[in-house]
Protein backbone atom coordinates (compact mmCIF):
# COMPACT_ATOMS: atom_id res chain seq x y z
CA UNK A 1 0.00 0.00 0.00
CA UNK A 2 1.37 3.38 -0.91
CA UNK A 3 2.83 5.85 1.94
CA UNK A 4 -0.79 8.23 1.47
CA UNK A 5 -2.80 5.04 2.84
CA UNK A 6 -0.19 3.75 5.19
CA UNK A 7 -0.44 7.70 7.22
CA UNK A 8 -4.18 7.36 6.91
CA UNK A 9 -4.40 3.88 8.45
CA UNK A 10 -1.76 5.36 11.17
CA UNK A 11 -3.62 8.52 11.77
CA UNK A 12 -7.56 6.49 12.49
CA UNK A 13 -5.90 3.73 14.39
CA UNK A 14 -3.77 6.35 16.60
CA UNK A 15 -6.83 8.24 17.09
CA UNK A 16 -8.53 4.35 18.18
CA UNK A 17 -5.79 3.34 20.59
CA UNK A 18 -6.70 6.95 22.27
CA UNK A 19 -10.39 6.43 22.64
CA UNK A 20 -9.76 2.74 23.60
CA UNK A 21 -7.66 4.31 26.62
CA UNK A 22 -10.77 5.40 27.92
CA UNK A 23 -12.05 2.38 27.95
CA UNK A 24 -14.39 3.14 24.53
CA UNK A 25 -13.11 0.21 22.73
CA UNK A 26 -12.82 -2.19 25.10
CA UNK A 27 -15.10 -4.67 23.14
CA UNK A 28 -14.42 -5.42 19.92
CA UNK A 29 -17.19 -7.97 19.22
CA UNK A 30 -19.87 -5.19 19.52
CA UNK A 31 -18.32 -2.09 17.76
CA UNK A 32 -21.68 -0.82 17.43
CA UNK A 33 -21.86 -0.05 20.91
CA UNK A 34 -18.78 1.90 20.84
CA UNK A 35 -20.82 5.23 19.79
CA UNK A 36 -20.58 6.27 15.84
CA UNK A 37 -16.51 6.47 15.17
CA UNK A 38 -15.84 8.44 11.68
CA UNK A 39 -15.34 6.03 8.98
CA UNK A 40 -12.94 6.31 6.44
CA UNK A 41 -12.69 5.05 2.50
CA UNK A 42 -9.53 2.97 1.13
CA UNK A 43 -9.28 2.84 -2.75
CA UNK A 44 -10.66 -0.27 -4.38
CA UNK A 45 -11.84 -1.54 -0.84
CA UNK A 46 -15.65 -1.77 -2.14
CA UNK A 47 -18.21 -4.08 -1.21
CA UNK A 48 -20.50 -5.48 -4.19
CA UNK A 49 -24.28 -6.27 -4.43
CA UNK A 50 -24.92 -10.22 -4.57
CA UNK A 51 -27.50 -12.37 -6.04
CA UNK A 52 -31.55 -12.51 -5.31
CA UNK A 53 -31.64 -13.94 -1.41
CA UNK A 54 -34.26 -16.33 -1.39
CA UNK A 55 -34.95 -17.29 2.25
CA UNK A 56 -37.71 -20.14 0.86
CA UNK A 57 -35.07 -22.17 0.18
CA UNK A 58 -32.81 -22.41 3.47
CA UNK A 59 -33.94 -23.14 7.44
CA UNK A 60 -33.78 -19.60 8.89
CA UNK A 61 -32.61 -21.31 12.62
CA UNK A 62 -29.15 -22.34 10.98
CA UNK A 63 -28.13 -20.94 7.55
CA UNK A 64 -25.67 -17.95 6.82
CA UNK A 65 -26.40 -15.92 3.87
CA UNK A 66 -24.37 -13.74 1.81
CA UNK A 67 -25.72 -9.75 1.49
CA UNK A 68 -22.08 -8.55 -0.11
CA UNK A 69 -18.92 -9.61 -1.26
CA UNK A 70 -15.77 -7.58 -0.89
CA UNK A 71 -12.75 -6.70 -3.42
CA UNK A 72 -10.24 -5.88 -0.90
CA UNK A 73 -6.82 -3.38 -1.34
CA UNK A 74 -3.92 -4.64 1.32
CA UNK A 75 -3.76 -3.48 4.32
CA UNK A 76 -0.78 -2.14 5.85
CA UNK A 77 1.44 -4.74 7.37
CA UNK A 78 -0.43 -6.20 10.86
CA UNK A 79 -4.28 -5.18 10.62
CA UNK A 80 -6.67 -8.11 9.79
CA UNK A 81 -10.62 -7.19 9.67
CA UNK A 82 -12.45 -8.51 12.55
CA UNK A 83 -16.25 -7.58 11.80
CA UNK A 84 -18.57 -5.96 9.47
CA UNK A 85 -21.85 -4.53 9.43
CA UNK A 86 -24.59 -3.03 7.12
CA UNK A 87 -26.85 -0.66 7.73
CA UNK A 88 -30.13 -1.41 5.33
CA UNK A 89 -32.60 1.05 4.24
CA UNK A 90 -35.96 -0.54 2.44
CA UNK A 91 -36.01 1.23 -1.58
CA UNK A 92 -39.76 0.26 -2.06
CA UNK A 93 -41.51 1.42 1.15
CA UNK A 94 -43.36 4.47 1.29
CA UNK A 95 -42.00 7.20 2.93
CA UNK A 96 -38.71 4.97 3.22
CA UNK A 97 -36.26 8.52 3.98
CA UNK A 98 -37.95 8.57 7.63
CA UNK A 99 -37.24 4.33 8.35
CA UNK A 100 -34.74 3.91 10.71
CA UNK A 101 -31.64 1.88 9.48
CA UNK A 102 -31.44 -1.63 10.04
CA UNK A 103 -27.68 -2.66 11.62
CA UNK A 104 -27.26 -6.22 10.47
CA UNK A 105 -24.08 -7.82 11.81
CA UNK A 106 -21.89 -9.93 9.11
CA UNK A 107 -19.07 -11.35 9.09
CA UNK A 108 -15.62 -9.90 7.19
CA UNK A 109 -17.20 -12.32 3.98
CA UNK A 110 -20.76 -11.11 4.08
CA UNK A 111 -22.54 -13.78 6.23
CA UNK A 112 -25.60 -12.93 8.06
CA UNK A 113 -28.12 -15.01 9.98
CA UNK A 114 -30.91 -16.35 7.47
CA UNK A 115 -33.17 -15.39 10.98
CA UNK A 116 -31.77 -12.09 11.48
CA UNK A 117 -32.87 -11.54 7.47
CA UNK A 118 -36.02 -12.56 7.51
CA UNK A 119 -36.53 -10.32 10.57
CA UNK A 120 -35.58 -7.33 8.94
CA UNK A 121 -37.70 -7.42 5.64
CA UNK A 122 -40.85 -9.07 7.34
CA UNK A 123 -40.42 -6.24 9.98
CA UNK A 124 -41.06 -3.54 6.78
CA UNK A 125 -42.67 -5.72 4.47
CA UNK A 126 -44.20 -8.55 6.22
CA UNK A 127 -44.05 -11.69 5.10
CA UNK A 128 -45.18 -12.24 1.60
CA UNK A 129 -42.84 -14.15 -0.48
CA UNK A 130 -41.91 -11.50 -2.75
CA UNK A 131 -38.74 -9.68 -4.13
CA UNK A 132 -37.98 -7.07 -1.75
CA UNK A 133 -35.20 -4.36 -2.36
CA UNK A 134 -32.86 -2.96 0.37
CA UNK A 135 -29.89 -0.42 0.16
CA UNK A 136 -27.53 -1.03 2.61
CA UNK A 137 -23.81 0.81 3.51
CA UNK A 138 -21.20 -1.82 4.47
CA UNK A 139 -18.88 -0.83 7.28
CA UNK A 140 -15.74 -3.40 8.34
CA UNK A 141 -13.43 -2.94 11.32
CA UNK A 142 -9.59 -3.69 10.89
CA UNK A 143 -7.85 -4.52 14.00
CA UNK A 144 -4.18 -3.98 15.42
CA UNK A 145 -3.07 -4.40 18.89
CA UNK A 146 -6.80 -3.85 20.07
CA UNK A 147 -7.43 -0.54 18.18
CA UNK A 148 -9.66 -0.18 14.88
CA UNK A 149 -10.33 1.14 12.34
CA UNK A 150 -13.67 1.83 10.99
CA UNK A 151 -13.82 1.65 6.82
CA UNK A 152 -17.02 2.58 4.78
CA UNK A 153 -16.66 0.10 1.99
CA UNK A 154 -19.51 1.45 -0.36
CA UNK A 155 -23.18 0.70 -0.75
CA UNK A 156 -24.72 -2.31 -1.85
CA UNK A 157 -28.23 -2.92 -3.05
CA UNK A 158 -29.55 -6.15 -2.49
CA UNK A 159 -33.10 -8.12 -3.33
CA UNK A 160 -34.41 -10.58 -0.83
CA UNK A 161 -37.70 -13.12 -0.44
CA UNK A 162 -38.43 -13.57 2.63
CA UNK A 163 -39.61 -17.04 3.93
CA UNK A 164 -43.20 -17.81 3.96
CA UNK A 165 -45.78 -20.30 2.38
CA UNK A 166 -47.47 -19.10 -0.55
CA UNK A 167 -51.06 -18.32 1.40
CA UNK A 168 -54.42 -17.71 -0.81
CA UNK A 169 -57.30 -15.35 0.38
CA UNK A 170 -59.48 -18.40 1.15
CA UNK A 171 -59.67 -21.59 1.08
CA UNK A 172 -62.58 -24.53 0.69
CA UNK A 173 -62.20 -28.12 2.17
CA UNK A 174 -62.13 -30.98 -0.36
CA UNK A 175 -62.26 -34.50 0.79
CA UNK A 176 -64.45 -37.42 1.83
CA UNK A 177 -67.08 -35.07 3.11
CA UNK A 178 -68.38 -34.05 -0.75
CA UNK A 179 -66.89 -36.92 -2.47
CA UNK A 180 -63.22 -35.75 -3.44
CA UNK A 181 -64.50 -33.03 -5.65
CA UNK A 182 -62.11 -29.83 -6.93
CA UNK A 183 -65.28 -27.20 -7.85
CA UNK A 184 -67.13 -28.27 -4.18
CA UNK A 185 -67.07 -24.66 -2.63
CA UNK A 186 -69.76 -26.11 0.47
CA UNK A 187 -66.98 -25.74 3.47
CA UNK A 188 -65.27 -22.26 3.04
CA UNK A 189 -62.28 -21.43 5.22
CA UNK A 190 -62.02 -18.09 5.89
CA UNK A 191 -59.66 -15.31 7.99
CA UNK A 192 -60.52 -12.30 9.41
CA UNK A 193 -60.85 -10.19 5.82
CA UNK A 194 -57.19 -8.91 6.27
CA UNK A 195 -54.05 -9.23 4.21
CA UNK A 196 -53.61 -12.94 5.01
CA UNK A 197 -49.61 -12.63 6.01
CA UNK A 198 -51.07 -10.29 8.07
CA UNK A 199 -53.95 -12.33 9.51
CA UNK A 200 -53.17 -16.09 8.51
CA UNK A 201 -55.59 -17.70 10.94
CA UNK A 202 -58.20 -19.63 9.18
CA UNK A 203 -61.24 -20.96 10.34
CA UNK A 204 -64.54 -23.07 9.27
CA UNK A 205 -67.18 -24.08 11.69
CA UNK A 206 -68.75 -27.24 10.70
CA UNK A 207 -72.43 -28.36 12.26
CA UNK A 208 -72.17 -32.08 12.95
CA UNK A 209 -74.99 -32.93 10.84
CA UNK A 210 -72.80 -32.71 7.60
CA UNK A 211 -70.23 -34.49 9.62
CA UNK A 212 -72.23 -37.34 10.77
CA UNK A 213 -72.50 -39.49 7.40
CA UNK A 214 -68.69 -39.91 7.56
CA UNK A 215 -68.33 -41.04 11.07
CA UNK A 216 -71.33 -42.89 10.79
CA UNK A 217 -69.56 -45.13 8.44
CA UNK A 218 -66.81 -45.45 10.53
CA UNK A 219 -64.28 -43.44 8.48
CA UNK A 220 -62.33 -40.48 10.08
CA UNK A 221 -63.09 -37.35 8.20
CA UNK A 222 -60.15 -36.85 5.34
CA UNK A 223 -59.66 -33.40 3.63
CA UNK A 224 -56.96 -30.93 1.80
CA UNK A 225 -57.17 -27.08 1.66
CA UNK A 226 -57.87 -26.28 -1.93
CA UNK A 227 -56.51 -22.36 -2.42
CA UNK A 228 -59.65 -20.57 -4.08
CA UNK A 229 -57.32 -19.77 -6.94
CA UNK A 230 -57.22 -23.52 -7.96
CA UNK A 231 -60.98 -24.17 -7.06
CA UNK A 232 -62.45 -25.90 -10.19
CA UNK A 233 -59.47 -26.24 -12.10
CA UNK A 234 -58.70 -30.07 -10.66
CA UNK A 235 -55.23 -29.03 -9.83
CA UNK A 236 -53.69 -29.90 -6.82
CA UNK A 237 -50.59 -29.00 -6.60
CA UNK A 238 -51.24 -25.72 -4.31
CA UNK A 239 -53.39 -27.43 -1.57
CA UNK A 240 -52.63 -27.49 1.95
CA UNK A 241 -52.60 -30.91 3.50
CA UNK A 242 -51.24 -32.66 6.56
CA UNK A 243 -47.03 -32.30 7.49
CA UNK A 244 -44.86 -34.39 5.57
CA UNK A 245 -44.43 -37.56 7.92
CA UNK A 246 -47.82 -37.22 9.39
CA UNK A 247 -46.67 -34.75 12.55
CA UNK A 248 -49.30 -34.15 14.62
CA UNK A 249 -51.05 -30.49 14.22
CA UNK A 250 -48.58 -29.88 11.28
CA UNK A 251 -49.09 -29.12 8.12
CA UNK A 252 -47.46 -28.64 4.80
CA UNK A 253 -48.12 -26.59 1.48
CA UNK A 254 -47.82 -27.62 -2.17
CA UNK A 255 -49.66 -30.95 -1.54
CA UNK A 256 -46.26 -31.70 -0.10
CA UNK A 257 -48.00 -34.54 2.55
CA UNK A 258 -50.93 -36.69 3.02
CA UNK A 259 -54.79 -36.09 4.01
CA UNK A 260 -55.63 -33.94 6.78
CA UNK A 261 -57.26 -36.30 9.26
CA UNK A 262 -60.01 -35.64 12.10
CA UNK A 263 -61.15 -38.66 14.25
CA UNK A 264 -64.96 -38.02 15.94
CA UNK A 265 -64.83 -36.73 19.29
CA UNK A 266 -65.85 -37.71 22.58
CA UNK A 267 -69.61 -35.73 23.03
CA UNK A 268 -72.13 -34.36 21.83
CA UNK A 269 -71.61 -31.16 20.01
CA UNK A 270 -73.69 -29.11 17.30
CA UNK A 271 -70.08 -28.27 15.47
CA UNK A 272 -66.48 -29.56 14.77
CA UNK A 273 -64.40 -26.13 14.75
CA UNK A 274 -61.29 -26.25 12.78
CA UNK A 275 -58.50 -23.82 12.88
CA UNK A 276 -55.47 -23.31 10.64
CA UNK A 277 -52.94 -21.36 10.88
CA UNK A 278 -51.11 -20.94 7.34
CA UNK A 279 -48.07 -18.96 8.27
CA UNK A 280 -46.92 -20.84 11.29
CA UNK A 281 -48.43 -24.29 9.38
CA UNK A 282 -50.38 -25.33 12.22
CA UNK A 283 -53.73 -26.82 12.61
CA UNK A 284 -56.38 -27.80 15.66
CA UNK A 285 -59.73 -28.75 16.06
CA UNK A 286 -62.33 -29.18 19.09
CA UNK A 287 -66.16 -29.65 19.44
CA UNK A 288 -68.22 -26.74 20.25
CA UNK A 289 -71.56 -26.51 21.62
CA UNK A 290 -72.49 -23.02 21.93
CA UNK A 291 -73.81 -21.58 18.40
CA UNK A 292 -72.76 -19.24 16.47
CA UNK A 293 -75.64 -16.62 17.05
CA UNK A 294 -78.55 -15.73 19.71
CA UNK A 295 -81.18 -13.23 18.94
CA UNK A 296 -82.41 -9.94 20.20
CA UNK A 297 -86.32 -9.16 19.94
CA UNK A 298 -88.25 -5.99 21.96
CA UNK A 299 -90.28 -3.28 21.41
CA UNK A 300 -87.44 -1.85 18.80
CA UNK A 301 -88.36 -4.60 16.59
CA UNK A 302 -92.28 -4.65 17.66
CA UNK A 303 -91.75 -8.33 18.95
CA UNK A 304 -91.72 -9.41 15.49
CA UNK A 305 -88.26 -9.45 13.96
CA UNK A 306 -84.83 -10.03 15.04
CA UNK A 307 -81.24 -8.47 16.13
CA UNK A 308 -78.79 -11.31 15.89
CA UNK A 309 -75.46 -11.04 18.11
CA UNK A 310 -72.72 -13.35 17.48
CA UNK A 311 -69.74 -15.22 19.32
CA UNK A 312 -67.10 -15.30 16.76
CA UNK A 313 -65.25 -17.29 19.68
CA UNK A 314 -68.13 -20.05 19.97
CA UNK A 315 -67.48 -19.38 23.17
CA UNK A 316 -71.01 -18.42 24.60
CA UNK A 317 -69.63 -14.87 24.14
CA UNK A 318 -72.12 -12.29 22.36
CA UNK A 319 -71.64 -9.45 21.17
CA UNK A 320 -74.45 -7.01 18.92
CA UNK A 321 -75.84 -3.71 18.34
CA UNK A 322 -79.12 -2.20 17.58
CA UNK A 323 -81.64 0.55 18.27
CA UNK A 324 -83.54 -0.06 21.61
CA UNK A 325 -86.35 2.09 22.80
CA UNK A 326 -87.83 -0.01 25.82
CA UNK A 327 -87.85 -3.23 26.84
CA UNK A 328 -86.29 -6.52 25.14
CA UNK A 329 -85.31 -10.26 25.77
CA UNK A 330 -82.91 -12.66 23.98
CA UNK A 331 -83.34 -15.92 22.15
CA UNK A 332 -81.53 -18.66 20.79
CA UNK A 333 -83.93 -19.21 17.91
CA UNK A 334 -84.42 -16.94 15.13
CA UNK A 335 -87.57 -18.45 14.82
CA UNK A 336 -89.01 -19.30 17.66
CA UNK A 337 -89.06 -18.90 22.05
CA UNK A 338 -87.64 -22.14 23.03
CA UNK A 339 -84.97 -21.53 25.47
CA UNK A 340 -85.13 -17.76 25.38
CA UNK A 341 -83.63 -15.63 28.28
CA UNK A 342 -84.57 -12.71 29.97
CA UNK A 343 -84.23 -10.11 33.43
CA UNK A 344 -84.34 -12.31 36.77
CA UNK A 345 -87.47 -10.66 38.31
CA UNK A 346 -85.90 -8.80 41.52
CA UNK A 347 -82.11 -10.09 40.57
CA UNK A 348 -79.60 -7.46 39.88
CA UNK A 349 -79.23 -5.68 36.99
CA UNK A 350 -78.00 -7.88 33.99
CA UNK A 351 -78.51 -11.77 35.55
CA UNK A 352 -79.99 -13.25 32.99
CA UNK A 353 -82.63 -16.58 33.56
CA UNK A 354 -85.07 -18.33 31.32
CA UNK A 355 -87.81 -18.87 34.19
CA UNK A 356 -89.63 -16.17 35.77
CA UNK A 357 -87.93 -13.83 34.02
CA UNK A 358 -88.96 -10.48 32.74
CA UNK A 359 -88.33 -7.99 29.53
CA UNK A 360 -84.83 -6.42 29.82
CA UNK A 361 -85.02 -2.94 30.16
CA UNK A 362 -86.61 -0.49 29.59
CA UNK A 363 -83.93 1.26 27.77
CA UNK A 364 -83.68 4.80 26.64
CA UNK A 365 -84.63 5.72 22.78
CA UNK A 366 -80.89 5.28 21.08
CA UNK A 367 -78.28 3.56 19.38
CA UNK A 368 -76.53 0.00 21.91
CA UNK A 369 -73.87 -2.38 22.43
CA UNK A 370 -75.51 -5.24 23.22
CA UNK A 371 -73.22 -8.13 24.79
CA UNK A 372 -74.42 -11.21 26.49
CA UNK A 373 -71.83 -13.66 28.57
CA UNK A 374 -74.13 -16.85 28.51
CA UNK A 375 -71.07 -19.18 30.44
CA UNK A 376 -72.14 -15.76 33.33
CA UNK A 377 -75.78 -15.60 32.38
CA UNK A 378 -75.11 -12.13 32.64
CA UNK A 379 -75.61 -9.22 29.64
CA UNK A 380 -74.96 -5.16 29.31
CA UNK A 381 -76.26 -2.69 27.72
CA UNK A 382 -73.56 0.49 26.24
CA UNK A 383 -74.66 3.65 24.64
CA UNK A 384 -73.51 4.34 21.15
CA UNK A 385 -73.44 7.79 20.92
CA UNK A 386 -71.19 8.29 17.44
CA UNK A 387 -69.95 6.13 14.91
CA UNK A 388 -67.07 7.59 12.51
CA UNK A 389 -64.98 6.74 9.46
CA UNK A 390 -61.33 6.99 10.76
CA UNK A 391 -58.13 6.43 8.86
CA UNK A 392 -56.12 8.22 5.83
CA UNK A 393 -59.20 8.75 4.06
CA UNK A 394 -59.87 11.63 6.24
CA UNK A 395 -55.90 12.80 5.56
CA UNK A 396 -54.60 10.87 8.46
CA UNK A 397 -55.66 8.63 11.63
CA UNK A 398 -56.29 11.67 13.77
CA UNK A 399 -60.20 12.49 12.09
CA UNK A 400 -63.03 11.23 12.21
CA UNK A 401 -65.72 11.82 9.70
CA UNK A 402 -68.88 11.32 11.40
CA UNK A 403 -71.96 9.70 10.61
CA UNK A 404 -75.39 9.89 11.73
CA UNK A 405 -77.93 7.12 12.84
CA UNK A 406 -80.95 6.56 10.39
CA UNK A 407 -83.62 4.63 12.52
CA UNK A 408 -85.90 4.26 9.34
CA UNK A 409 -83.01 2.14 7.28
CA UNK A 410 -81.53 0.77 10.25
CA UNK A 411 -77.91 2.62 9.13
CA UNK A 412 -75.72 4.75 10.52
CA UNK A 413 -74.54 7.27 7.14
CA UNK A 414 -73.30 10.05 5.68
CA UNK A 415 -72.54 11.68 2.68
CA UNK A 416 -68.69 12.43 3.05
CA UNK A 417 -65.72 13.38 0.50
CA UNK A 418 -62.81 10.92 1.83
CA UNK A 419 -59.57 10.40 0.22
CA UNK A 420 -57.73 7.37 -1.71
CA UNK A 421 -56.49 5.16 1.33
CA UNK A 422 -56.76 3.08 4.70
CA UNK A 423 -60.25 3.37 6.96
CA UNK A 424 -61.97 1.67 9.70
CA UNK A 425 -65.52 2.28 11.44
CA UNK A 426 -64.91 3.06 15.30
CA UNK A 427 -67.67 4.17 18.22
CA UNK A 428 -67.86 6.83 20.23
CA UNK A 429 -64.05 8.01 19.06
CA UNK A 430 -62.17 5.32 20.69
CA UNK A 431 -61.25 1.88 19.89
CA UNK A 432 -63.28 -0.06 22.04
CA UNK A 433 -65.59 -1.37 19.41
CA UNK A 434 -64.32 -0.98 15.95
CA UNK A 435 -65.17 -2.27 12.90
CA UNK A 436 -62.62 -3.79 10.36
CA UNK A 437 -62.08 -6.55 7.05
CA UNK A 438 -64.30 -6.09 4.20
CA UNK A 439 -67.41 -4.32 2.74
CA UNK A 440 -69.11 -7.22 2.85
CA UNK A 441 -67.61 -9.36 5.79
CA UNK A 442 -67.41 -6.57 9.12
CA UNK A 443 -65.85 -7.49 12.18
CA UNK A 444 -64.70 -6.21 15.50
CA UNK A 445 -60.96 -5.33 15.31
CA UNK A 446 -60.90 -6.27 11.49
CA UNK A 447 -58.09 -5.26 9.28
CA UNK A 448 -57.71 -1.44 7.59
CA UNK A 449 -59.73 -1.68 4.74
CA UNK A 450 -58.56 0.26 1.35
CA UNK A 451 -60.06 2.89 -0.31
CA UNK A 452 -58.49 3.09 -4.08
CA UNK A 453 -60.95 6.04 -5.70
CA UNK A 454 -61.15 9.47 -3.10
CA UNK A 455 -64.58 11.39 -4.24
CA UNK A 456 -67.92 11.72 -2.38
CA UNK A 457 -69.80 9.01 -1.12
CA UNK A 458 -72.65 8.13 0.48
CA UNK A 459 -71.81 5.80 2.98
CA UNK A 460 -73.90 3.46 4.84
CA UNK A 461 -73.10 0.80 8.03
CA UNK A 462 -75.04 -2.05 9.08
CA UNK A 463 -72.92 -2.57 12.37
CA UNK A 464 -75.14 -5.50 13.10
CA UNK A 465 -72.63 -8.34 14.76
CA UNK A 466 -69.77 -10.37 13.52
CA UNK A 467 -70.81 -12.36 10.33
CA UNK A 468 -73.69 -10.20 9.69
CA UNK A 469 -71.94 -6.65 10.04
CA UNK A 470 -71.42 -4.67 6.20
CA UNK A 471 -71.38 -1.33 4.49
CA UNK A 472 -72.12 0.21 1.39
CA UNK A 473 -70.37 2.79 -0.60
CA UNK A 474 -72.26 4.97 -3.32
CA UNK A 475 -70.03 7.33 -5.23
CA UNK A 476 -71.88 10.90 -5.77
Amino acid sequence: MNKVMKKIFLLAATTMLLASCNGDYDDWADPLGNGEETAITIPGFTASSVDTINLNSVGLDTAQMSVFSLSTATLPEGYDLSQARVEFLPLELNGGDAVTPYSLTTDVTGLASASDLQSMVAGWYGKRPVARKLTGVVYVWAMKDGAAVKINAGTVTDVIVPQAPEIDTKYYITGNINNWENANTDFEVVNGGGDPYDDPVFSILIPYEKLEPVFAAGNNLEFKLTPASMIGTGDWTKCVTAAVGGAEGKLADKNAGGNIVATKLDGNFKFYKFTFNLLDQTWSYEGVSFSQYIYEIGDNTSWSTVVPLASPKFNGVYLGFAYLNGGYKFRPNENDWNGDWGQQDGGALGKLVQEGEVNCGPAKAGYYAMKVDLTKMQYEVTPINTISIIGTVNGNWDHDTELTYNVADGCWEATATLNAGKMKFRANHDWVYNWGGSPSNLVQGGADMALAEGGTYLVKLYALCDGKAYFTMTKK
